[in-house]
């Protein structure tokens, strides 16, 4: 026999606070277990219709209330002494205000009726938050409603956290307690496990400060068999899973262990040698991969590193030139230039035959082009490998992502985290770029990417200053 439901409390609808069909007041006794976030369901009386009346609302302010008029009369009664404890004890009640989440039923749209408040029950949470409709088929769960003994899933439809519904997610919260990262890492690791699709995903993260996502293949705690790693955790305060947090792992179905597919992408330092990554020990080199870019790779976003103000239409122009008819052209007849463009080295030579055969044949325009902004675009080129922090190479050299192999359920981190702000716009807008044009091709190897970009309130701000990045993560989002 199933235990009947005990009510925790009714709806308490005055002249000063009525209910509306979006706020409702409701009092209980001191030992509910209510706080603010809890959950609660209303069941009001049977409609006209014959339909029960069910309102489902979220806890935004509490009161406590006695019968006192004035704190004077309770001076009064303890005689001035706070450690009295009165001649009487007062009967108290909490009364609290809640938002409303749902209604059933929902035409037509009515104020929360009078009735009695029950704390919410799993089913109650799945109602409320309007998850009965996914839950069960594309319900990706990112973590646990607990309130008064209460705990219960909370899902994303996959449908609008990856597309095509949506495709956005904001973890927002104080810096530095590194929580919103590990809460996007829990959600990856989450939608490997649950995502039902059959056309793969796969994750790129952007590591943008320290060591933030350069551990992901690494357990949270040493096997037991590696007494030197056991010392390292110990010395770090890296303890394992405590036996509440393993239930909570359990209860969301999230196996908690380490990401299995995991590949590092890091730039050199400017020596050209040593990775600029902090993942440099030989145990940890095995899926670590250079990040290297040349000329071709990077020209047709080299706006990024040029300055704002330097770009215009005229500049825009010039640059369209180059990446088009120029760079791996051989030159034809009547060229002022005499080799292929190929590198960094002989761009370089370009603009000189270019300048020198205007001085020669004393033009200030050639096909369209000012001498004025040749040599502006010149001078703003020449020093970008300089610039580049290691990134850039010369030579033949090149080092990129896998753009036609992504592996479904693979981690792709680019640590970016010791390049300059200007290396890092580059590195963002590329990678974003060339992501987006493969999934339209659809040459990745996955058809979805989840792309985390750590600090996004340094790198596109909610104001109105325009980013590079900003523009590209809009397009996505």
């Amino acid at each position: 026999m199933e235990e009947q439901e005990v009510p925790i409390g009714r709806v308490a609808a005055t002249e000063n606070k009525p209910n509306t069909a979006e706020l409702f007041y409701f009092w209980t006794n001191v030992q509910a277990p209510v706080g603010i976030g809890t959950i609660v369901r209303v069941v009001g009386p049977e409609r006209p219709d014959a339909r029960l009346t069910v309102a489902y609302g979220v806890v935004t302010e509490g009161y406590g209330f006695t019968d006192l008029e004035s704190p004077l009369h309770d001076f009064i009664g303890a005689e001035g002494d706070p450690a009295s404890q009165g001649p009487t004890e007062r009967p108290e009640i909490r009364y609290y205000s809640a938002a409303v989440l749902r209604i059933n039923p929902e035409e037509p749209l009515q104020p929360v009726p009078m009735g009695q408040v029950y704390q919410a029950t799993e089913l109650d949470v799945v109602k409320a938050l309007r998850m009965d409709e996914y839950y069960q088929t594309s319900g990706i769960p990112i973590g646990l409603y607990q309130r008064g003994g209460v705990s219960a899933p909370v899902y994303l439809d996959a449908n609008f956290l990856l597309g095509p519904e949506a495709a956005h997610l904001n973890s927002g919260g104080a810096s530095g307690l590194a929580t919103k990262t590990s809460a996007i890492e829990f959600i990856v690791q989450s939608v490997f496990t649950h995502y039902r699709g059959e056309d793969g995903v796969a994750a790129v993260c952007f590591n943008v400060k320290g060591p933030d996502l350069m551990y992901l293949d690494l357990p949270p705690e040493p096997p037991q068999d590696d007494a030197q790693l056991a010392e390292e955790y110990r010395r770090r305060g890296m303890g394992s899973l405590s036996p509440q947090e393993l239930e909570m792992y359990r209860r969301l179905g999230v196996p908690p262990e380490p990401f299995q597919k995991v590949r590092y992408f890091a730039p050199y330092k400017s020596d050209q040698v040593n990775l600029n990554t902090v993942r440099t020990s030989p145990e940890l080199r095995h899926n670590v991969s250079p990040l290297r870019w040349g000329l071709r790779e990077i020209f047709q976003f080299s706006h990024v590193l040029l300055n704002r103000d330097d770009i215009d239409a005229k500049a825009d122009a010039l640059l369209d030139f180059i990446a088009e008819k120029v760079i791996d052209k051989e030159p034809e007849s009547g060229d002022p230039w005499r080799e292929k463009v190929e590198d960094f080295t002989t761009l370089a030579r370009w603009f000189e035959d270019v300048l020198r055969f205007m001085e020669e044949e004393n033009k200030n325009d050639w096909r369209t082009h000012n001498v004025h902004t040749i040599r502006k675009i010149r001078n703003r080129l020449s020093n970008f490998q300089g610039r580049s922090e290691g990134l850039l190479t010369n030579g033949p050299e090149v080092s990129d992502l896998p753009w036609d192999r992504f592996e479904d359920r693979t981690v792709y981190v680019i640590d970016v985290a010791n390049l300059g702000s200007q290396v890092q716009d580059l590195v963002f807008t590329r990678v974003v770029s060339m992501l987006t044009e493969a999934l339209e091709r659809n040459t990745l190897g996955v058809r979805k990417v989840m792309v985390f970009v750590d600090e996004l309130n340094k790198y596109a701000a909610g104001d109105s200053t325009e980013t590079y990045l900003k523009r590209t993560l809009l397009d996505i989002a």
